[in-house]
Order: structure tokens, then C-alpha cells, then sequence
């Protein structure tokens, strides 16, 4: 099972990863990924009772773990807006004299410099309890080995008050008047730290739009007929096999079918098209999708978490919480950093009491700890990956991990399955041929009796052209993979499929094969029928390709993808289909194994390979490619083995899903580029190593300076949406 933990208190890559490590401490946690922008961890393990050990252990690591989705609220905005007029005063208090301002007698810099320094310390030390959450996490973190930007931020602060204080208490008893003190900068730093965060969280949670916008598209009631009464419940109160009524204008609550009425629906929430779809008896809905014109009653068979729309909500959630390697490595950079740049501010220390005073030497290493937050470096993957994967899913796109993501930008090979991918999937009988002595009505009556337990397009195709009538009952079935079926009825066995399969069976086909073979060179799927080791005759069957094939794979190539057409269909019917869309190449008449190898071969070639397919049969190489693309409307198995499924089944959307994820990795390069040149630039900076040139930072410049890297990394993932509409 997988839950769900929103965890406040979090605001770097450390934070993040000190919250995984104490999920994974509990016993039986197989996974546990934290998603920083969304605030929440996505836990799995099989023992319910570990929820309070989960809880348990997030809390003792210094953070603010629950199993509900309220995060942290607005009650930070009031406690920065107080810290900040407190800053004010106090920066009034401890400049104002240097610009000219007036301060009462009694707090003067003059023959009052104790009583200012005392009040600027009130001041310092009131700002630092209203956030002393921030030294909390900080110090809190340093005795779980977990340091992270608070670590920083509190270091500093700390060092900036208590030499301060120690110089004010040195006033107050010897009259001796210091250097400086800096109560200013230690407000200073936790007031631009705050603003930054409040900044930043507000940036995070439009990233997390998507997601948002999806939890509110969730039905709030369902209408479920019992003993004939219409009763209004929850709709997690739903049982499979209730009846419910759903009236025009409401959304969904189920996925289930049609028993009684008509309608169209908006399916946008699932497919992203927002084109009506008709709906009759007998036709599937599904769950927070809207009907529109008409009552409907439907017979529910997946309710609450299991319904496909629960799942879509519950894939965005796990694929925004899981990492792509590239995350990986700049969280290891983040583990190695805060503990690194505490040893360069420790060592510039030194460095400035040798060659300066200590007044100096606090100033560059409280400068170091400031400026080095590494808030940036942890937001710059997460961000653009959330944002990527909330956009794919608006699209009807649905990625199930971020490493998906980062593999889907270097794709620059794709095989396409025929039936169903690049076609409709839904063929029509063109022809049927008759071996001497048996009539169309007998060859069709066995065929359509053979095939009713298939679920292929071809299968379906027959039955619908043989209409309805009493069918032959099937004592037996079997489905051979790329080959076709073998069934057993009234003690007779009759096999329908390819000639090889005919062929294992000793079965002669000869008096229809040159017949069949010129309906194969125009396109057309030939499915041959025998009874008893006897041939009954043939169907051919043309499948429409979907109008958008042609044009997405022209797009591809374009784009400098290959395109190749995997199929088990016989070489005329897969090559006439690889002319009309343009693909670079076909391969034919192919068992699942062989599509598979092919795939593995095109890898071993160097090629970074995405397999899209719908069918059992296209299982294998879905698993082995770089990237599985399954086409929504495709077998369980199809949708199970496959990293990415097209809810829509529209074959533009897999270089629409290539494309937002080389624009995500390309702004995040930029994110971990920024980040990193700005503490490569800033960290000697803040230790003083230009002062010879007179440039220098103060804590306060630096706190302002590490709160814009993080806007930036945020504002820039944020353009990823208007890239990606």
C-alpha cells in the first residue's frame, strides 16, 4: 500500500532528505520519496500499524508530519509582518543617526550608546523568538546529523546576537564601548529569509496547480437507488454493484456501465479532449467525468481510490514525489554541502582574526552561512519535475515516475505498434473467402462462435459482421499469441489465425493462399479458419488508420526521431500502413518475443528507444524499452507494463509528452547551473576575498542575495507552464 504524509517544516534538499531517511528507518517501509514542492511523502509499505511509527519518526527527526493534506497556513504572514516592522525599528534605532534621523535622548548613540544597545537586543531577540521555529529545525537538525539551510541560517543569527550580546553585557559592566554590534543583522537575516520563503511557497503552490485542480474535479455525492428510494451518500459510500443515478449537469461518482439511458459526457478530466462523447447501455463511464445531456443509470464496478480517475490522481502525486537521477545527484550535493560550507565559514574565521579583529571576522563568516543556503540547488529539480508532470497530465498524458520523465527527453527512437496505435483498432471484414464446399454462412457461424471469447479488434470485427445469432457454444478456448486461437466447440476444434499457425497444425491452406496473399499487398489482415485439420476459408479485414498517424510521425521525424512500425500482421498489410503514415521503417509478422528483441536490439545499437502499444502482445517490449507508452484504450496488461499511458489515443501526444520533457530537463540544467554558479560567485564574496577592491557583503545583503536564488530557480520552473500549454 502507498500513503500519502504532508510534512511541514521543510525547505531544502536536506530536509527532504532527513524526512526519507527517518520513513525508511521504520520496519517494512519499502519506498518513501518527498515531494519538496508539494510538501508531502509518498510512503510504501504493507503494515497499516506503521503509520504512527511513520508519524513517530518524521517528528523526532524535527519536523511536522500528518496524514491529512492540510499543509502549513497563513499564520506565518502575520508573524513576518510583525518581525518585519520590529526590523525596521530596530534598523531605525541602530542606523538612523548615521542618515540623520532623530532618536530620543534617552536611547542616543551618544551618552546613551548602553541604552541603545540594549534596546536594539530586546528588539533582536523578539524577532528571533517570534521565528523560533527556524532555530528549532536548525539546531534541532545539527543532533540528528541532518543540518540543512536552517542549520545556516541559525548559525548565523546565533553568532551575530551572541557576539552582540556579549559586547552589549562588556558595555554594561566596564563601560567599554566596541567595534560594533550586529542585533540588526541577525533580525535582518530571518526577516528576508521569511519573506523569501512566504515568496517561494507561493511560487511552489502554483506549481502544484494541476494536482490541486484535479482533487477539486472529485464528485462531493452520488445519487445510489435502494429499494427503489433515491439516497444522496459520499461517494466513497458506494459499494460495487449499486445502481446510481446520475442527473445532466452532474459529475460522475463511479466507473461503471450503463444499464438504462443516453447521453453524452465530458471525459477532459481524464483524456484531456473536450469533445462530448456519446454514451448508451451497455457503454462504460467513468468517475469525475460530467455527464451532460441526459439521466443516466449506471451499475457500479470500481468505487472510491479504485476508480481510473483516483488512479490518474494518485499517479501525478507518486510521479511529482518520486526523483529522477539527476535530483539524486544534486541531493547528494546538498548532503555534502551545508556541513562543507560550515567548515569554509569556520575557517574564514580564523583567517579574518589573523589578519583583522574579531568584529570583521563575524561579519565574513555569518556572510558564508547566509549566502550559502542551499534552498536553490534542492528546488531545482523537484519544481520543474512537478511542474512538467502536473502539464502532461492536464494533456491526458500519464507519467508514472520521474525517471521516466528524465529518459522520455532523450528519446530519439520510437516503435509503434500497428493495430490500435497507429490504426483505430477497429477493423472491418472486407472479404470472405470460401474453401470448396463450404458456404459463407457456415464459415462465418464457426468463425464468429470461435472468436466470440477473443477480445482482438479482428475478433470483434467478425462478430459484428455476423450480426446477431445463436452462436455455437465454445467447450474450450485458447488464445495463442501472435498466432491466433484454437477453440473446441460441439467436440469439434476449429483454429482461426495466421498461416504458420495453420501450418503447425498440418493444416493445407493452399487453394486460398494466392487470393489471400493479393488482399495482404493492399493492406488487408487475413485470418484463416479451420475445422478438424480442414480448411473452412478466410476473412480479410482493413483497418482505418487514426487521423492524426500521418502527421504526428511526419512531426517526429521532423523533430529527429526514427519511427518504426512493430506488428504481427502479415509484411503487405503492415508495409501498405508504413507508406500512407511515413515511417522510417516496418518490421512484420512478429511474436511478441520478436518485438521484444528488436526493441532490445535498436538499444544495443545506442538508441534511447520508447515502445508505444496497446495489445498483450506488446507486453514484452514495453517492459524492455528505455520508455513503455501504453495507448489508453490498450489491454490491463498493456497499461500495467508501460511507464507512460496516452489517455486520449492519440499518437500526437507522444511527441508532445517528448517535448515538455526536453523543455523540464532544459530548465532545470538552467536551475542546477544558476544555483551552483551563484554560491561558486557569492561564497568567496561573503568570505571577503575581494575586500582589497572594497567589495564586501554584509549578513544582511547575503540573506537578501540567497532569498532571490531561490525565486529565481522557482519563477523559472513556473515558465514551464506557459511553455508546455
Amino acid at each position: 500500500m502507498k500513503r500519502k504524509f504532508t510534512v511541514n517544516g521543510m525547505s531544502c534538499a536536506r530536509c527532504s532528505a532527513a524526512v526519507e531517511r527517518a520513513a525508511l528507518s521504520v520496519n517494512g517501509v519499502k519506498t518513501a520519496n518527498v515531494n519538496l514542492a508539494g510538501k508531502y511523502l509518498i510512503c510504501e509499505y504493507e503494515d497499516p500499524a506503521s503509520d504512527a511509527l511513520i508519524l513517530k519518526a518524521i517528528k523526532k527527526a524535527g519536523y511536522k508530519p500528518s496524514l491529512d493534506s492540510i499543509g502549513e497556513n497563513d499564520r506565518s504572514v502575520p508573524k513576518l509582518i510583525v518581525s518585519a516592522v520590529l526590523t525596521l525599528i530596530l534598523m531605525y534605532i541602530c542606523m538612523g543617526a548615521m542618515i540623520g534621523l532623530p532618536l530620543p535622548q534617552i536611547i542616543s548613540h551618544g551618552e546613551n550608546y548602553i541604552n541603545n544597545a540594549i534596546v536594539q537586543m530586546i528588539l533582536a531577540l523578539a524577532v528571533m523568538m517570534i521565528n523560533f521555529r527556524i532555530f528549532a529545525k536548525g539546531i534541532g537538525s545539527i543532533f540528528h546529523l541532518a543540518s540543512n539551510m536552517d542549520t545556516l541560517v541559525s548559525l548565523g543569527c546565533l553568532a551575530s546576537f551572541i557576539y552582540s550580546a556579549v559586547c552589549t553585557v562588556l558595555m554594561i559592566t566596564s563601560q567599554y564601548e566596541p567595534n560594533g554590534i550586529y542585533f540588526d543583522s541577525s533580525a535582518m537575516i530571518l526577516v528576508f529569509v521569511s519573506t523569501g520563503r512566504m515568496l517561494e511557497g507561493k511560487s511552489k503552490r502554483k506549481t502544484n496547480a494541476t494536482l490541486a485542480s484535479l482533487h477539486e474535479l472529485k464528485p462531493t455525492y452520488a445519487r445510489v437507488i435502494k429499494n427503489e428510494e433515491e439516497i444522496q451518500v459520499k461517494p466513497e459510500l458506494v459499494r460495487v454493484g449499486d445502481t446510481v443515478i446520475i442527473r445532466p449537469g452532474e459529475s460522475i461518482p463511479v466507473d461503471g456501465i450503463i444499464i438504462s439511458g443516453e447521453t453524452e459526457t465530458d471525459e477532459s478530466a481524464l483524456t484531456g479532449e473536450s469533445a462530448p462523447v456519446s454514451k448508451s447501455v451497455n457503454d462504460r463511464v467513468c468517475a469525475s467525468t460530467v455527464n451532460i445531456s441526459g439521466a443516466i443509470y449506471v451499475k457500479a464496478e470500481k468505487v472510491g481510490d479504485d476508480t481510473a480517475f483516483a488512479e490518474i490522481v494518485a499517479l501525478v502525486e507518486s510521479a511529482s514525489a518520486s526523483k529522477a537521477p539527476i535530483a539524486r545527484l544534486a541531493d547528494k550535493a546538498a548532503n555534502i554541502f551545508v556541513p562543507c560550507v560550515t567548515a569554509v565559514s569556520v575557517l574564514t574565521f580564523i583567517v579574518w582574526m589573523l589578519v583583522g579583529n574579531i568584529s570583521t571576522a563575524l561579519v565574513h563568516a555569518v556572510s558564508v552561512l547566509v549566502i550559502s543556503c542551499p534552498c536553490a540547488l534542492g528546488l531545482a529539480t523537484p519544481l520543474a519535475v512537478t511542474v512538467a508532470v502536473g502539464a502532461c497530465a492536464k494533456k491526458g498524458i500519464l507519467i508514472k515516475s520521474a525517471a521516466v520523465l528524465e529518459i522520455l527527453h532523450k528519446c530519439n527512437t520510437v516503435c509503434l505498434d500497428k493495430t490500435g496505435t497507429i490504426t483505430k483498432g477497429t477493423p472491418s471484414v472486407t472479404d470472405v473467402l470460401c474453401a470448396d464446399g463450404v458456404t459463407e454462412e457456415q464459415l462465418i457461424e464457426t468463425a464468429s462462435s470461435a472468436e466470440k471469447m477473443s477480445t482482438h479488434p479482428i475478433s470483434n470485427a467478425i462478430l459484428r459482421y455476423a450480426g446477431v445469432h445463436e452462436s455455437l457454444p465454445c467447450e474450450s478456448f485458447e488464445n495463442i499469441p501472435g498466432k491466433g486461437i484454437r477453440a473446441v466447440m460441439d467436440k469439434k476444434t476449429v483454429i482461426g489465425g495466421t498461416r504458420a499457425l495453420l501450418q503447425e497444425n498440418g493444416i493445407d491452406f493452399s487453394e486460398l493462399d494466392e487470393k489471400c496473399r493479393q488482399l495482404e499487398s493492399v493492406g488487408k489482415s487475413v485470418i484463416f479458419f479451420a475445422q478438424d485439420g480442414c480448411l473452412l476459408g478466410a476473412v480479410a479485414c482493413a483497418d482505418e488508420i487514426r487521423e492524426t498517424s500521418a502527421e504526428s510521425i511526419r512531426s517526429m521525424r521532423e523533430n529527429g526521431i526514427d519511427v518504426y512500425i512493430l506488428t504481427g500482421d502479415g509484411v503487405g498489410a503492415a508495409e501498405s500502413v508504413a507508406r500512407k503514415v511515413g515511417a522510417s521503417g516496418v518490421f512484420a509478422r512478429l511474436m511478441p518475443n520478436e518485438k521484444q528483441n528488436i526493441v532490445s536490439r535498436l538499444m544495443s545499437d545506442g538508441k534511447t528507444v520508447l515502445m508505444v502499444g496497446d495489445g498483450i502482445n506488446d507486453a514484452p517490449a514495453l517492459t524492455d524499452a528505455d520508455v513503455g507508452m501504453a495507448i489508453g484504450a490498450g489491454t490491463d496488461v498493456a497499461l500495467t507494463s508501460a511507464d507512460v499511458v496516452l489517455a486520449k489515443n492519440d499518437l500526437s501526444d507522444v511527441l508532445a509528452a517528448v517535448d515538455i520533457s526536453r523543455k523540464a530537463f532544459s530548465i532545470i540544467k538552467q536551475n542546477l547551473f544558476w544555483a551552483l554558479f551563484y554560491n561558486v560567485i557569492c561564497i568567496p564574496l561573503a568570505a571577503g576575498a575581494f575586500s582589497f577592491a572594497g567589495i564586501t557583503l554584509s549578513p544582511a545583503i547575503a540573506s537578501v542575495a540567497m532569498s532571490i536564488s531561490s525565486i529565481f530557480v522557482v519563477t523559472n520552473s513556473l515558465r514551464l507552464r506557459k511553455a508546455t500549454k
